[in-house]
């Protein structure tokens, strides 16, 4: 980042935000977030959700931990329906 965007960032405040933004920046600060918004800014990112961030560690998980009668409680375990445990098992 250049001098004159971290003196900027320094003079940035959370109430400078949209609400959204003000969410993300709390959760992982102000000058991180900042710098993200510096660095990609004006392009378009979408945040997956739980399940589609997670997809592929819960689908090792359930090939390592499946034992042939365990399907519903891995989809409990996991918050995933059983046919995508059955899938992931296939």
């Amino acid at each position: 980042m250049d001098s004159l965007s971290n003196e900027l960032v320094n003079e940035l405040k959370l109430e400078d935000l949209t609400e959204a933004q003000q969410y993300l920046a709390n959760e992982i600060g102000i000058r991180e977030f900042a710098a993200v918004c510096i660095k990609t800014g004006g392009g378009s990112f979408c945040f997956p959700n739980r399940n589609n961030l997670l997809k592929e560690p819960i689908r090792r998980r359930i090939e390592k931990e499946f034992n042939g009668t365990n399907l519903k409680e891995l989809a409990t375990k996991y918050g995933i329906s059983q046919s995508t445990v059955y899938k992931y098992i296939r």
